[in-house]
């Protein structure tokens, strides 16, 4: 007994998201996700990002600003040493999102907002695969301590306040995650 209204809005959201598509005769369906889906989502957000650290260090981000990814980098190693890889993850969002607030640029924000539900769906497949797949599982574990090493050293260029070296190195690291997703994925 639910009127169509919330499922219909539902469903374009989802759309709005990549997450459904309609097929020719109007029914939707789960796409499914091609390595060039990985590249180019994952393009659009280290730019984006990229451009949030650059923000982040031309004005000027104080230790204390900087101590939330400290805290998320510090409970996303402590998750990975326990195996959870889902606490692992949300820890990695929870940095990403910190790191874009000190941007304090709500239209940059409002772009980032538009991938992630593409990117959370992805990370979600990534750990599935990872716990069904031994290989999977070991390239996803390199790819975490890569991960948390990469934060660790993001925080210390935006204490430096290098804006051109915070925004390229973003661009790498997201670039990097592109990679190792499309390897755990198996494409």
């Amino acid at each position: 007994n639910v009127s169509r209204t919330p499922v219909r809005e539902a469903l374009m959201r989802l759309s709005a998201e990549y997450l459904i598509q309609y097929g020719a005769s109007g029914g939707a369906y789960v796409p499914a996700v091609t390595s060039e889906d990985v590249v180019d989502v994952y393009k659009v957000r280290g730019t984006l990002e990229g451009l949030a650290a650059h923000f982040a260090c031309k004005r000027q981000t104080t230790q204390k600003e900087l101590r939330p990814l400290i805290h998320h980098v510090e409970l996303a190693e402590l998750s990975l040493e326990e195996g959870d890889l889902a606490e692992v993850e949300r820890h990695n969002s929870a940095f990403h999102n910190s790191l874009v607030g000190l941007a304090n640029n709500q239209f940059l924000s409002r772009q980032l907002y538009l991938v992630q539900p593409f990117t959370y769906f992805l990370r979600q497949q990534v750990i599935e695969v990872a716990k069904a797949n031994p290989l999977a599982h070991k390239l996803y574990d390199k790819h975490l301590q890569v991960n948390m090493a990469g934060h660790r050293e993001i925080v210390q260029i935006l204490a430096a306040g290098d804006e051109d070296k915070a925004q390229q190195y973003l661009i790498e690291h997201i670039d990097e995650a592109s990679t190792s997703m499309v390897a755990v994925l198996g494409f």
